[in-house]
């Protein structure tokens, strides 16, 4: 059996990693021995930091909003989990070794119930709002393209700008809550390898 991975890939991060993550470690004791544990020991690797993006202000809304981006990437062996699916595929490129740029495509598929929690209107919904019911169903839920530059500061320090825009499948175009199906972000970030 291999090593299991785990991928953490969280906008509000849990403060716990983030402090084992500044400390590089795990201190632990074993009798009167004390040993240091290193992400590294440990098979963990990945990167903090934050920044800002202007995303719309919810998936098929007509307006956008600017919000901080803290960033927490980390994993550990092979684990995979979620109700959606992203197919992407792009170009790309390493003009220098501290510059790394990207373009791509990219196809997004939902499950159901991801698709009714984001874009469904249950009856008891539609009566306190006022919006009709909407049944969202499985299928290809968007569909853009992408733009990505990484440039390393150091071997630990990083950042990325990036630019998205994507459509809005035909099969949620239909729901109430979406106001657009064309929506646009940017985002820029600083971050820290650990």
């Amino acid at each position: 059996m291999g090593e299991s991975r785990i991928k953490l890939a969280a906008l509000f991060a849990g403060m716990a990693l983030s402090v084992h993550a500044f400390g590089e470690g795990i201190e632990s004791t074993a009798g009167s021995e004390q040993a240091f544990i290193s992400f590294d020991q440990m098979g963990w690797k990945g990167s903090i930091g934050a920044g800002a993006g202007i995303v719309p202000s919810y998936e098929g809304a007509g307006t956008h909003r600017t919000h901080l981006i803290p960033l927490l990437d980390a994993e550990a062996g092979r684990f995979f989990f979620g109700t959606r699916l992203d197919f992407e595929e792009g170009y790309e490129s390493k003009p220098t070794n501290e510059d790394r740029k990207r373009a791509g495509a990219k196809l997004s598929w939902a499950d159901p119930r991801y698709m009714q929690a984001f874009f469904g209107v249950n009856s008891s919904q539609s009566a306190s709002s006022g919006l009709p019911q909407y049944n969202a169903e499985s299928g290809i839920k968007d569909y853009g393209i992408n733009v990505n530059w990484r440039h390393n500061y150091s071997r630990k320090w990083f950042s990325n700008t990036g630019f998205q825009a994507r459509r809005l499948s035909g099969g949620i175009s239909g729901s109430p809550l979406v106001a657009t199906r064309l929506e646009t972000s940017a985002s820029f970030l600083m971050g820290y390898r650990f």
